[in-house]
């Protein structure tokens, strides 16, 4: 009997099969879709980190549905496919199996494709840093950005524009040197002996170099002095003369001071009372006429090119008045002394008019010719004129030099 039991029991377990709802599983599929589109939904919300984690714990609570299941048959389903009896049964179970591979599958291929994405993400941004790092670099060689990142304009010292510096050529001591500074910065100018001059911006000044030497033009950068170029300044030799007045005549009896130069030159300038005398050598002659002072300068030229200057007084004691005598003695037999005429009429080559008045106005003589002076007679009486008389003579000159006056006077006494 128990044996028949046991048959009987057998039998059933064998022909057992698990009854499939078509409905039940629908409903199942359904709610994992409706999940799914969920979560796939809320991955383009979150971080990808988010996604994975939902999708490993949707696998999970699926597995955990399917295993632990209250249908008293799972069990005994489990039990005969432990046993190998039913097939069936084993082939509902991987069929489920399957379709949860599947889920995961579909869980791990949105995984992957959203850890792709992520990937690519990172990849780009990468490539874009990269970018803006090569970027940093090429603006640092342009000199546009410092090597913080930052940009020069902010954090690095301004760019230094060109310092315009006057060209000057070689100069001679004393010389006054036009210096203009055309730049928005102080020019500076530093002498041989390190004295520096400021020259304001955009200003000209006027520089009198005080000793020779080489000069320098500098300027101011970041609180460094840079010398940017310089020029020379020559020495200079004295220009010195002497004024040699012993004799205050020459061959021609005309007033003249001598002026001669001891330096060493390849030209000489002569000038009275800044008047220019037409003359180039070391020594020469000043004609002066009318007493009082005068200014001599000579300015010398010298073989570096350079030029001194020196200036003298001369003083003249009276007029020049053609070296005429005051008085003359017509009866004398000494014919020098019996006549009248200015004497440097005589030895002057000058045409001229000479005319004797009486104290009346009247016209006692006249003559242009220096071979004829006046012996004291009066034409017109025929009678030599009285021991003690005055008259008054006059010169007219048609030629006068250079500076002179072109008429002459005075007055004579006879003896």
């Amino acid at each position: 009997m128990n044996m028949n039991l046991e048959n009987n029991i057998k039998q059933s377990l064998e022909n057992f099969e698990m009854p499939y709802d078509h409905k039940a599983w629908e409903a199942l599929s359904h709610k994992l879709d409706e999940k799914m589109s969920v979560e796939i939904s809320n991955s383009r919300k979150f971080n990808y980190k988010y996604i994975v984690a939902a999708g490993i714990t949707s696998v999970i609570a699926i597995s955990l549905f399917l295993l632990n299941s209250t249908n008293p048959t799972n069990s005994n389903a489990k039990v005969v496919s432990q046993n190998g009896n039913s097939i069936r049964m084993q082939t509902k179970n991987t069929y489920q199996k399957e379709q949860i591979k599947e889920m995961e599958t579909i869980q791990n291929q949105s995984t992957d494709n959203v850890s792709k994405s992520a990937q690519n993400t990172k990849v780009q941004a990468e490539k874009s840093e990269a970018q803006i790092i090569n970027q940093e670099k090429s603006f640092q060689n342009l000199g546009l950005i410092s090597k913080t990142g930052m940009s020069n304009t902010s954090t690095s010292k301004p760019v230094l524009t060109k310092f315009n510096m006057p060209a000057i050529q070689d100069v001679c001591l004393n010389d006054k040197v036009k210096i203009e500074n055309s730049n928005n910065e102080n020019l500076i100018i530093i002498s041989p002996n390190n004295k520096q001059t400021i020259v304001e911006p955009n200003k000209v000044f006027n520089y009198i170099p005080s000793i020779d030497g080489e000069y320098q033009l500098a300027h101011i950068v970041n609180d460094k002095l840079i010398v940017e170029s310089d020029f020379n300044v020559k020495s200079n030799q004295t220009a010195e003369f002497i004024i040699d007045n012993e004799n205050s005549y020459n061959d021609e009896e005309l007033p003249t001071v001598v002026l001669k130069s001891n330096s060493t030159g390849n030209d000489y300038t002569w000038m009275i009372d800044g008047k220019v005398l037409n003359s180039n050598s070391k020594e020469t002659e000043a004609h002066l006429y009318k007493k009082g002072s005068y200014t001599a300068t000579l300015i010398v030229t010298h073989n570096n090119g350079c030029k001194s200057k020196e200036s003298k007084t001369i003083r003249i004691a009276k007029d020049y008045n053609l070296l005429a005598v005051d008085a003359f003695e017509p009866l004398s037999s000494n014919s020098k002394i019996n006549t009248f005429i200015p004497f440097a009429l005589t030895r002057r080559d000058v045409r001229f008019t000479m005319i004797i008045f009486d104290m009346n106005g009247n016209e006692v003589f006249k003559t242009n010719d220096s071979n004829q002076p006046w012996n004291g007679v009066d034409p017109k009486s025929n009678e030599t004129a009285k021991s003690g008389s005055m008259y008054v003579w006059k010169v007219i000159l048609e030629n006068p030099e250079e500076g002179e006056k072109g008429q002459y006077g005075g007055s004579v006494i006879v003896r």
